[in-house]
């Protein structure tokens, strides 16, 4: 994983143009290589990993290389 993606926080809220109120982006992640796609938000980070929380799926540990930021 290169150093840009490492610097990239996706637990930390951010501002939308329209309203104005702070909101967790929401991310894809996967734990079998993308196979299977989930939903949810980062709620925590560490330098390898962001803690998830997912509907339907839980709260869990998954590392960087398998979450990315949802495409609208």
């Amino acid at each position: 994983m290169s150093n840009e993606a490492q610097n990239i926080n996706f637990a930390k809220p951010v501002l939308p143009a329209v309203d104005g109120w702070a909101t967790l982006p929401t991310v894809e992640f996967t734990e079998d290589e993308w196979n299977t796609v989930y939903r949810g938000s980062c709620i925590d980070s560490t330098f390898y990993a962001y803690l998830v929380r997912g509907d339907g799926y839980g709260t869990f540990w998954i590392p960087k290389c398998y979450v990315r930021l949802v495409n609208c």
